[in-house]
């Protein structure tokens, strides 16, 4: 039996660098948060560096509260690959989806998303977590993409 039998979260579904750049700070920040504590202070870094000191640290304490709901009140272990890896593991790209479907305001399928890794009593309050957390991002990085120029609409005349 291999790795992939036992361990169905962590199978490598795509490639990291062919998702859109939400799907990949999530799965980024999910993968730097199970680093250890140098790599959470990094991460509350680098939200700060995009969304400011106030937004960031709010970001950082919401995310905290995400992954302790999803420690606590999972149904299995959530699999994820290493910080430096570019496969995109199953887990990973379900979390990915879920904070994407979160953020775009679509609750009921968020709920829906939520209940495939968390008792079913506690989806509501991670969807809601989720939701202010990708909003935020959401939010930060088409700041930042127009800041950078990628933003800009064409001229028409």
């Amino acid at each position: 039996m291999n790795a992939h039998v036992r361990c169905p979260g962590s199978v490598s579904v795509g490639q990291l660098s062919e998702q859109p750049t939400f799907e990949t700070c999530i799965v980024t920040y999910l993968r730097l948060w199970a680093d250890g504590e140098d790599a959470q202070r990094r991460l509350q870094h680098k939200l700060i560096e995009l969304c400011g000191p106030a937004r960031g640290a709010r970001m950082t304490k919401t995310w905290a509260e995400m992954i302790a709901l999803l420690a606590g009140f999972r149904r299995r272990s959530i699999m994820r690959h290493a910080l430096d890896c570019p496969c995109l593991g199953a887990d990973e790209a379900w979390f990915a989806n879920f904070m994407a479907t979160a953020a775009t305001g679509e609750r009921d399928d968020a709920l829906m998303l939520a209940t495939l890794l968390i008792r079913p009593d506690i989806a509501p309050l991670l969807t809601d977590l989720a939701r202010q957390f990708g909003l935020s991002l959401a939010q930060g990085l088409a700041q930042q993409d127009f800041a950078v120029g990628q933003g800009t609409p064409e001229t028409l005349h």
